[in-house]
């Protein structure tokens, strides 16, 4: 027989074959591979089908990115980082996968660099065995800002209002030198161009409202003290 281990061990005729995967680490073997290991031990073992294969998979508690940031901003207020800001990892998708008899994670060894705005150190967890499971953790802060943002999508010659704005957090690293960020600088501005809702607006993105439209009807008038003339126009 072939089955997996509690460990993620592979294990064929009662013996162990290949060795134990990390924590969460999923590995397949096809009947090819299997009855090369087979071979290599000695084991008497054929499969019964030319398509079977076998999955192995160990079993791990994992922590995933969302409870490490949590860590890490806790750490972060006891040193009065000023709110509000972003956590950014150096690693792109930070988890740790932990065996099931691990116990409870923790930050240690953690500092924080206020020039750079970055900090370092490990999450430590007590393995089952005795001593220590280990990863590193490092990234940096970024500032977040509020950004006027449209809540609709505006065409050109539409007017701003008070009403069509809304403040979105924004990473300030991430915004463009020439956006606009005060609304004050935006109600009653006109749509030059056909503008996007929940994006920030640069200055080449508005034009003052114009006072009459292009092709709108208008009544033209000329008076003296003779006589006085009207007549419309576009």
């Amino acid at each position: 027989s072939c089955r997996t281990g509690s460990r993620g061990l592979l294990v064929m005729a009662g013996r162990v074959v290949a060795h134990a995967l990390e924590p969460g680490q999923r590995m397949v073997f096809d009947a090819h591979a299997l009855a090369a290991l087979a071979r290599s031990y000695g084991i008497d073992w054929q499969g019964a089908d030319p398509h079977d294969r076998t999955v192995v998979q160990r079993s791990a508690n994992v922590v995933g990115g969302g409870a490490i940031e949590s860590l890490v901003r806790a750490y972060l207020a006891s040193r009065n980082v000023s709110q509000p800001f972003a956590v950014v990892f150096d690693r792109q998708s930070i988890r740790f996968a932990l065996p099931t008899d691990a116990g409870t994670p923790t930050l240690k060894d953690m500092t924080w660099d206020p020039g750079q705005q970055r900090f370092s150190g490990a999450l430590v967890a007590p393995a089952a065995g005795g001593g220590q499971i280990m990863l590193s953790v490092s990234g940096r802060v970024a500032q977040l800002v509020q950004v006027p943002v449209l809540n609709r999508s505006l065409d050109p010659g539409d007017v701003v209002g008070p009403g069509d704005i809304d403040l979105v957090p924004m990473r300030k690293d991430r915004i463009a030198r020439d956006a606009i960020t005060d609304p004050a600088k935006i109600v009653g501005q006109a749509a030059a161009r056909l503008l996007v809702a929940q994006r920030p607006l640069r200055a080449n993105d508005l034009a003052r409202d114009l006072v009459v439209k292009r092709g709108q009807t208008v009544t033209l008038a000329f008076e003296d003290s003779d006589m006085s003339l009207t007549t419309e126009g576009r």
